[in-house]
């Protein structure tokens, strides 16, 4: 019998385990929140890879701290991703008329 979750904290922390996980921000504050949060749901440190980093205009990821225990990179030449979640900046509904139709 299935018993329900406690929290959606404790199902991501039980689906981080079986996953590498990489989380990206520009906002120090957030990269430091994310770690923080792992450590409190007791996730892998070698799970989660949070880093302080920005998407440059030419699409490569400049990265300005690695919020981490274990320092290790990621090659993004080399990497490969099954998955990517994106959160994009807010848009103001009156700016989205000037957007170009795609």
């Amino acid at each position: 019998m299935l018993q329900p979750a406690e929290s959606i904290e404790h199902i991501i922390a039980h689906v981080i385990g079986k996953i590498k996980v990489v989380a990206i921000d520009t906002n120090l504050v957030a990269c430091e929140l994310t770690r923080h949060n792992a450590q409190k749901l007791g996730i892998d440190p070698a799970k989660l890879a949070v880093l302080h980093a920005t998407l440059q205009d030419d699409g490569c990821i400049e990265v300005q701290q690695n919020i981490a225990h274990d320092e290790s990179t990621i090659d993004f030449e080399s990497e490969q991703f099954d998955f990517i979640v994106s959160n994009p900046p807010c848009t103001p509904y009156s700016q989205l008329a000037d957007w170009r139709k795609e």
